[in-house]
């Protein structure tokens, strides 16, 4: 077995450790087939700046929610990559930005009133919307352990669809509310730092989950 000197053994490894770090971000793709940029932690372990998420919340919409007797249910499902702010290690009293365009399906239903027989005699009723858009979605988490926060807003650039069937009332305020209504909520469950992949962070009507 053919030996090298000390100087020389420790440029052979340095060049190793540089190919094995490249392999390992040319192998990291994002789901449109662009590579997600890695940055390392304070600990030497390697992490995508970016990451891809599955948010969803359900349950009942509306000013009526509850009120029609079963539970309605219903989902609001955001899909896509959300791209960090800034690089390199995360202090311990710093928050961290995420943003991003999600992909949004959603079937909900709101709980509502009809005349029954008169305007002064209503009945609950409900209706049910189905749409779709594209969100421009802010994910921020904050130091401390306080949770997270997200925002979002409707991208003007691609369409919005939206059917909705059901009573005339209720249907009128789902046709209001979306796709800019759930503008903001928090999730408490989220720690503070960076989102770690393959975890997921749920509390009643919301579940984040970091795929990859």
């Amino acid at each position: 077995m053919r030996r090298f000197p000390p100087n020389v053994q420790h440029a052979v490894i340095g060049i190793l450790s540089a190919l094995a770090v490249t392999a390992i971000v040319a192998a990291t793709r994002s789901p449109d087939g662009g590579s997600a940029t890695l940055v390392a932690t304070e600990g030497g372990n390697f992490v995508p700046d970016s990451v891809e998420v599955a948010l969803v919340l359900s349950g009942e919409v509306g000013q009526y929610a509850g009120m029609c007797g079963s539970p309605l249910g219903g989902t609001d499902s955001l899909t896509g990559r959300l791209g960090r702010d800034g690089d390199g290690p995360v202090a311990s009293d710093e928050d961290v930005m995420y943003r991003g365009r999600l992909a949004r399906k959603t079937k909900i239903s709101a709980c509502g009133t009809k005349p029954a027989p008169t305007e002064d005699q209503v009945a609950m009723c409900s209706a049910t919307l189905v749409g779709s858009a594209r969100m421009n979605v802010e994910l921020e988490v904050y130091e401390g352990d306080r949770g997270a926060y997200v925002k979002m807003t409707a991208d003007t650039t691609h369409p919005v669809t939206k059917s909705i069937s059901g009573c005339p009332e209720p249907g009128d305020w789902l046709r209001e509310y979306y796709p800019d209504g759930a503008s903001g909520f928090g999730i408490e469950t989220v720690p503070s730092g960076l989102l770690q992949v393959g975890k997921t962070y749920t509390e009643p009507g919301v579940s984040l989950k970091v795929i990859r």
